[in-house]
């Protein structure tokens, strides 16, 4: 009985190391940083949507390109495309001016941090795989504007589960394994 015990503890140890948080801190030039759009104005999602299919036509490490009244860049980015277009379905924005925006479990391909100042701008970071728990810097351009906003797009492309449904049916083989030991007995 011990030691049956045991190896349901262990086995529920190893589906919930399986799932992963995904919480990462983003800097610029990482190995997720995508690039820079400047200015950003207007920044509804409608706009940053385009905004970011923009940036993404640009290759890695690109100079300041301008796109009708913005300017990208792709500079310090060593990601290489292609990549998926981004979408406003399902898409989240944090007001709250902090640098931990809180998008719940939801993950994200794409985070634009948006910077406000009159040489502003946003910052924008990529992973296929998505982005639950997200800390982007403070303070950006030249350290000069603080973090006005944080918001979260995907692609059309759904992003994969995080582990979460191979944990539930770990824990759900083992409850089955319990009815069935309890029974026999």
């Amino acid at each position: 009985m011990k030691n049956s015990i045991r190896i349901q503890l262990v086995a529920m140890l190893i589906c919930f190391g399986a799932y992963s948080a995904n919480a990462i801190s983003f800097t610029i030039d990482d190995a997720n940083f995508l690039g820079t759009i400047v200015d950003g104005i207007p920044s509804s999602p409608s706009d940053e949507v385009d905004y970011l299919n923009a940036l993404i036509t640009l290759s890695a490490g690109a100079t300041a390109t301008t796109i009708l009244t913005e300017d990208y860049d792709r500079v310090g980015s060593t990601l290489a495309g292609p990549f998926d277009t981004a979408v406003i379905t399902d898409a989240m924005r944090d007001e709250t001016e902090t640098s931990t925006p809180d998008f719940g479990t939801t993950a994200f391909q794409y985070i634009l941090a948006k910077y406000d100042g009159p040489d502003g701008g946003s910052l924008v970071w990529y992973s296929a795989a998505g982005f639950t728990d997200v800390t982007v810097p403070a303070t950006a351009f030249s350290q000069l504007f603080a973090v006005s906003h944080v918001s979260g797009y995907n692609s059309s492309v759904r992003v994969p589960d995080g582990g979460a449904t191979i944990a539930l049916l770990g824990l759900a083989c083992i409850g089955l394994q319990g009815l069935r030991r309890k029974f026999r007995a």
